[in-house]
């Protein structure tokens, strides 16, 4: 919604290629996503979106802007972030963090590292990276968001029992 929109825009920073940080503006593809979104919602269906991406689209950025605003906006959120290794995991948490550092209005954490961020009482929103070789991937909480990424370099040995642990958690 235009609500959601707005808010990034106004809160939250990106880093560029260069490494500079510059105000979040959606880019055309990111504002069709929130269209698709929006069109979901009015339906009363549920938002799975799968994002078959070439680079560069910042379809990761919008997805972590999304996250990162459905936790800070709303008490009581849990998202998981998970991709195909540990560093890929952190470079979209990486993403998460600086939405975070750079929040003019920041609320207080309990928790802060490399693999989660918690924000404190009453608040209590809170999202976590995790890797594709764990099978049982966020499967001891319910997640109202995930972002799962490169879905294609997961291990073929694991990848459905991970999906349909990481499936089962999302409400």
């Amino acid at each position: 919604d235009g609500g959601t929109r707005a808010w990034i825009e106004s809160n939250l920073q990106v880093e560029t290629e260069e490494g500079a940080l510059v105000p979040f503006h959606y880019s055309p593809i990111q504002l069709e996503l929130d269209r698709t979104v929006d069109q979901l919602k009015a339906a009363g269906k549920l938002v799975r979106i799968i994002l078959l991406k070439s680079r560069q689209v910042w379809g990761s950025t919008w997805t972590e802007g999304r996250i990162y605003e459905k936790c800070r906006r709303n008490p009581g959120q849990r998202a998981t972030i998970i991709s195909h290794d540990k560093s890929s995991a952190r470079r979209l948490f990486g993403m998460f963090q600086t939405f975070y550092k750079y929040d003019p209005h920041q609320l207080p954490t309990d928790y802060s590292n490399r693999q989660e961020l918690i924000f404190s009482d009453p608040h209590r929103s809170q999202v976590s990276i995790e890797t594709a070789e764990n099978i049982h991937a966020g499967s001891s909480f319910t997640n109202q968001a995930l972002h799962i990424s490169e879905l294609p370099k997961w291990p073929r040995n694991t990848s459905r029992k991970t999906m349909l642990s990481l499936l089962s958690t999302l409400h």
